[in-house]
Parts: C-alpha cells; sequence; structure tokens
C-alpha cells in the first residue's frame, strides 16, 4: 500500500530531522485518513507546543480531536486556526466541533 510505505519513510525522515514541520504535516494528513486520531496527536503535540501560531496544524489537530469525539479540544485548536488565517475548511471544521459541544446556532452562523 502507498500510504503504509509513505509512512513507513516519513517516519524514518522525522526520526533524522524531528523539526521538519512539512513532514509531520503529511505524515498526519496520511494518519488522518486512516482514521489514527491519536497517533496524528502524537506527531503533531510537540510541534504545537513550539509553535503555537500554525493554523495548518491547529487545524489538523482539531480535525484528529474530532475524530476522537474531543469536541471542547478540538474547538480551542480549531478557533485559534480561523483566527490566525480565516480559512473557509477551518470554519467548517470550526462548525462542526461547535455543533460537538452542542451549540448549534454558533455553528450555523459559521456555515
Amino acid at each position: 500500500n502507498r500510504l503504509e510505505k509513505a509512512e513507513e519513510y516519513l517516519k524514518i525522515y522525522i526520526a533524522r530531522f524531528p523539526s521538519e514541520l512539512g513532514a509531520r504535516k503529511l505524515l498526519a494528513n496520511i494518519l488522518l485518513k486512516s482514521g489514527r486520531y491519536q497517533d496524528c496527536i502524537k506527531i503533531l503535540s510537540p510541534v504545537v507546543k513550539q509553535d503555537q501560531n500554525s493554523p495548518d496544524i491547529l487545524s489538523l489537530l482539531g480535525r484528529a480531536y474530532i475524530g476522537l469525539g474531543q469536541h471542547d479540544q478540538a474547538l480551542s485548536m480549531l478557533t485559534k486556526a480561523v483566527e490566525l488565517d480565516g480559512n473557509v475548511g477551518n470554519k467548517t471544521e470550526l462548525a462542526l466541533s461547535q455543533i460537538g459541544v452542542g451549540n448549534k446556532g454558533l455553528a450555523i452562523e459559521l456555515l
């Protein structure tokens, strides 16, 4: 499987170059597509601790938290991502997390 091979290569690359953000984002996307949300969080957590202003990282983490049903965490990550860049995709994910925590009115406003 190509995704498995890509994951294998990215893990090796990240082990050699742990601060490489692009490789971590690619691996996080693969893990999200595979439904491995906890692994995605594990890959991205060290990065977000260093740089809390990366909308891409915050968005990926938000999507992982949605996948785990941790809507409060997702809401926190996605709110910050939207504040930083206003991306329409992030707004949609934010609306979904608002629904998850019971704020249907806010969700509709975001959409």
